[in-house]
């Protein structure tokens, strides 16, 4: 009987354990920056999941108002985000404010 014997090297070992921890995303903290709609999202609101697209508390209103999703922004770029909605400019955020509101004021003189 041959006995075989198999040498693993401890870097193929550490190699393979930094890929399998690399691979399991971390959840995220995102934030909505925009303005508030009754009965569907408020501004502030906290988000902890590993993107954007599975943050099922907005689904609904992202469905109704799909701008919404511009400014659900990870915690990250908080900061940026307030800043391009201060500073007054036409930029992508404050487009999107815009277009929220005026697809809010849409909803409600639907809903009366």
């Amino acid at each position: 009987m041959k006995k075989i014997t198999e040498t693993v090297s401890i870097d193929a070992v550490e190699t393979e354990a930094v890929a399998a921890v690399e691979t399991v995303e971390e959840d995220k903290i995102f934030v909505y920056l925009g303005p508030t709609i009754g009965g569907l999202i408020q501004k502030g609101s906290i988000y902890k999941a590993k993107d954007k697209d599975s943050i099922a508390e907005i689904a609904l209103a992202v469905q109704k108002i799909p701008s919404i999703k511009k400014l659900v922004v990870q915690d990250i770029n908080i900061r940026a985000t307030q800043a391009k909605l201060a500073d007054g400019s036409t930029n992508a955020v404050t487009i999107a404010v815009k277009e929220i509101e005026k697809a809010a004021a849409a909803l409600d003189t639907t809903n009366e």
